[in-house]
């Protein structure tokens, strides 16, 4: 077995990232229903991502970790308030968060990350966020056409700004993939599937609970007639 290495690792990440892009492909983003639950998962989670930030940069030790710790405080001021352009393209679509159930997925992308950050190593997070910001930077703007085409641009700003701002996010986050200690390559490698597996698992919730609320009103509605 190969050792693993910064280029392996990166290569995982490809991975990863054409994986969830295989699946946002194939995502309702069309149905309105569907969307408006993907900004509601989007603001349940995003809304954590600067506290996350800002735990692992406060859990970095100093000197050795410090290129890491002012990156990380960086990325907060620019993660900072993400979460009201989700809200906000909801609120242009006619829906609030109120009106969405937090999926068991979206749970578990911010609460295995915290626990990542807390008990094995602040670094984990860099898997998390070059995952996500690779496809946001690689693939997401395969996606935002059919989006804004959909629903204009009163309803899309969360997704344009991923589009625009991770590129740059991406290209400099990946110095530290490059920097990051050896011993610490496979919790990046880990948290890199758990970010993949954890993204996808959010979409497909999304689907089958939209899926089984239509299936319950057109049961409510069949059994309604039948009366």
């Amino acid at each position: 077995m190969n050792e693993i290495n910064s280029d392996l690792v990166f290569k995982k990440m490809l991975r990863a990232i054409d994986e969830i892009a295989d699946e946002a492909q194939n995502f309702l983003w069309e149905d309105e229903k569907h969307y408006a639950n993907w900004l509601a998962q989007s603001f349940f989670y995003v809304q954590w991502t600067t506290r996350q930030l800002a735990l692992a940069s406060a859990r970095t030790k100093p000197i050795t970790e410090d290129s890491f710790h002012w990156r990380l405080i960086e990325e907060a001021k620019e993660e900072k308030k993400h979460e009201l352009l989700a809200l906000s393209d909801l609120k242009s679509l006619g829906y609030s968060p109120q009106q969405f159930t937090e999926l068991p997925h979206t749970s578990f992308f911010y609460q295995t990350l915290t626990y990542l950050i807390e008990n094995e190593h602040p670094m984990a997070i860099l898997g998390y966020s070059l995952t996500l910001e690779g496809f946001a930077a690689k693939r997401l703007r395969e996606i935002y056409p059919r989006v804004i085409a959909r629903y204009g641009e009163k309803a899309t700003s969360f997704l344009r700004l991923h589009c625009e701002v991770d590129v740059d996010h991406f290209e400099n986050a990946l110095p530290h993939l490059n920097a990051c200690p050896a011993n610490l390559l496979p919790l990046i490698a880990k948290s890199i599937d758990q970010c993949s597996s954890i993204y996808t698992g959010i979409l497909t919730d999304i689907h089958k609970f939209e899926q089984k609320k239509f299936l319950d009103l057109a049961y409510e509605t069949s059994a309604q007639i039948e009366l």
